[in-house]
């Protein structure tokens, strides 16, 4: 059977009607690729045992009996290698989830971690004007200490002067 754009050509035997092959072949083509091979092989074995129950071509019905078994045995692998094509599709489609949620919690925990970031340098920022501010403090408070010094050294000196000078008054 040869069929090309949508016309079925039967050159084996010509008596079978083309509208049988038509729609044999609409309904099939409605029918899951995997239930269509079993539908094959089924008819397949049918025929050979109808062909082999007449006591005609004994070959003949072996060889579509043989072909009917390997041709459900295709059929079943293909179906457990879709089975196997689903599995495989919802094992990645989980990773896939599963690696967008893990990118999902890094660009939080990136946030995080720039968040803490910029608190870090705003201390150390805030750290060095303090000590800026304490150093500059410091050399205040030294000044002051300073100038507390001389004016107590000026107080004892004054202070020397007039006992000084008053017993020279009184002397």
């Amino acid at each position: 059977m040869n069929h090309s754009e949508g016309q079925l050509d039967v050159s084996y035997s010509g008596k079978v009607p083309a509208d049988l092959l038509s729609r044999l072949r609409a309904e099939l083509l409605q029918t899951d690729e995997s239930d269509r091979y079993r539908l094959f092989a089924a008819l397949l074995a049918n025929l050979a045992e109808h062909h082999d129950g007449r006591g005609n071509g004994r070959d003949g019905g072996e060889q579509a009996a043989a072909l009917s078994k390997r041709l459900q045995a295709s059929a079943e692998e293909a179906a457990l290698l879709r089975d196997e094509i689903t599995a495989l599709k919802a094992d990645l489609a989980l990773s896939a989830k599963q690696l967008a949620d893990e990118q999902g919690r890094n660009q939080e925990y990136r946030k995080t971690v720039d968040s803490y970031r910029q608190r870090l340098e705003e201390i150390k920022k805030r750290e060095a004007d303090l000590e800026a501010e304490l150093v500059a403090k410091n050399a205040a408070l030294h000044k002051a200490e300073t100038a507390a010094e001389r004016f107590q050294l000026q107080s004892q000196r004054a202070d020397l002067a007039l006992k000084g000078h008053v017993a020279r008054r009184w002397a």
